[in-house]
């Protein structure tokens, strides 16, 4: 992203943005299982990540430090990945639609990553900020898919806890879905 480093430099300023990533995705993990919510520790992870594009885009050239700082906050990035990826195996039930979503799932990540790339255009060397935006306004909507999501899940299990409170609800053995943060009663609830 024309940072102004040398070649060499790139890659010792570059390799600890993956010990960045691989903190981030083991600290978002544990958020989330500690206090049993996904999405929102997902929506954080991305809103630091796209606090660094921020950074890249707004920060002038000789600013490395600040937009190296930044580049290092996008590595937050594939937390939210992970985080739906992982609401997948929970709450879709059955395993052929289970494995029927993942596939659709990862065939758009898939897709996106072959598109991505081409906003990097060479008329907007060495700065590329059109891509920059680009990437800033694809994860804007990612957050924007993420609170809808964790609004969606919220409303269902609302609904489906007044079903369990009615005087008439009789619980179903076998349930396919299981809230692993809702302790007294967990049948069929979204786990968020």
């Amino acid at each position: 992203m024309s940072f102004g480093y040398t070649s060499q430099e790139s890659l010792l300023y570059g390799a600890p943005g993956g010990a960045v990533e691989i903190v981030t995705l083991v600290f978002c993990g544990w958020l989330s299982q500690r206090y049993g919510r996904r999405v929102p520790y997902a929506m954080i992870f991305l809103g630091i990540a796209m606090l660094g594009i921020i950074l890249i885009i707004a920060l002038p050239a000789h600013m490395k430090v600040g937009r190296l700082i930044g580049y290092y906050l996008t590595q937050a990035s594939p937390a939210p990945f992970v985080a739906l990826l992982s609401l997948i195996s929970t709450n879709v039930a059955g395993y052929t639609k289970k494995t029927t979503v993942a596939a659709f799932y990862l065939i758009g990540y898939c897709v996106g990553n072959l598109i991505g790339p081409q906003t990097f255009r060479t008329q907007d060397a060495p700065g590329y900020v059109p891509a920059k935006i680009t990437i800033l306004v694809c994860w804007g909507l990612c957050l924007v898919d993420l609170a809808f999501i964790w609004w969606y899940c919220v409303r269902q299990n609302v609904k489906k806890q007044a079903v369990r409170n009615s005087p008439d609800y009789t619980k179903l053995e076998n349930q396919e879905f299981l809230d692993l943060t809702d302790r007294e009663n967990p049948e069929f609830s979204y786990v968020i």
